[in-house]
C-alpha cells in the first residue's frame, strides 16, 4: 500500500481506496452540522481525525496552534478538534497538553467516533493536518485518513514522509517532519488565504477521484488479478 514497501519487498503497488460517492462534500451541510454540535460557523477548525500515537506528531500540531493563538486576531478563532481512545495513556497526555497549551475553549476532543461519522467530522473541519513524525514505522505507512480528507475536498497539511508528498503533489501543503515552524507557516497560508485553501481542497478531491477512488484502484487491482490468472 506504499511505494516504500514496494521498493523494499517488490510486488504491486495498490494504494488505499476511498468511496468518493460517500465522502462527497456536497452530501453534507457543514453549517447545520456545526450548529448541531454547538459550534459557531466562524470557528476555524483544525482537525486530526484518526488514532493519535507517538509517531503521529499531534503534539507538534498543538505547539503550532499555540504559537498562532498567541498572535490574536483571526487566530483567536482556532479550534483544535481530534479523536482517539479516551482511555489510552498517549491520548490522555495529548488532551492534557492541548488544554495546557491552547486552553480548554480551543480544544474539542470527541473520543471514539464510528467510521460512519467520519464524513460529517471532515465536513465541519476547515483544515486537516497529518503531522507524522520521522520514525521507522512511519516510513512505510500511508495514513488512510489522507484519502478521505482529499475526497471531502479539504485543504491538507502533511509531513514529507512516506508517499504523502507524491499523493498530495499540487493539491496539499507539505512540511518538514518534526518541524513546528513549517506547520505554522502552512497553517498561515491556508487561514489567511481562504481562496487558496478552497482551491487546494477541490484539487485534492479531483486527484482522489482520478487515482484513489474505488473505481480507479479497482482497475489496477483487476489488472493484477488478470495477469496472475492468465
Amino acid at each position: 500500500s506504499s511505494l516504500f514497501l514496494q521498493r523494499k519487498f517488490g510486488g504491486h503497488y495498490i494504494p488505499h481506496a476511498v468511496d468518493h460517492t460517500l465522502y462527497d462534500p456536497s452530501l453534507y451541510d457543514r453549517h447545520s452540522l456545526r450548529i448541531k454540535m454547538g459550534l459557531t460557523t466562524d470557528e476555524i477548525i483544525v482537525a486530526f481525525i484518526g488514532s493519535p500515537g507517538k509517531q503521529k506528531g499531534v503534539e507538534l500540531l498543538i505547539e503550532a496552534l499555540h504559537r498562532l493563538l498567541r498572535r490574536g486576531g483571526v487566530y483567536k478563532k482556532l479550534l483544535f478538534m481530534f479523536t482517539g481512545n479516551p482511555k489510552d495513556s498517549y491520548v490522555i497526555n495529548t488532551l492534557k497538553l492541548a488544554h495546557d497549551r491552547l486552553g480548554q475553549e480551543h480544544v474539542l476532543f470527541l473520543g471514539f467516533q464510528p467510521k460512519s461519522r467520519e464524513p460529517e467530522l471532515l465536513s465541519i473541519s476547515d483544515i486537516i493536518v497529518i503531522p507524522q513524525r520521522y520514525t521507522y514505522s512511519s516510513l512505510g505507512q500511508v495514513p488512510a485518513k489522507v484519502f478521505v480528507a482529499m475526497s471531502m475536498a479539504k485543504p491538507i497539511v502533511a509531513t514529507s514522509i512516506s508517499d504523502l508528498p507524491v499523493i498530495l503533489k499540487g493539491c496539499g501543503l507539505i512540511v518538514k517532519p518534526n518541524d513546528v515552524d513549517s506547520i505554522v507557516k502552512a497553517l498561515e497560508v491556508l487561514i489567511e488565504n481562504p481562496d487558496i485553501a478552497r482551491k487546494l481542497g477541490l484539487l485534492a478531491r479531483q486527484r482522489c477521484i482520478e487515482k484513489y477512488s474505488f473505481d480507479a484502484v479497482e482497475k489496477t487491482l483487476k489488472k493484477v488479478i488478470f495477469d496472475l490468472t492468465h
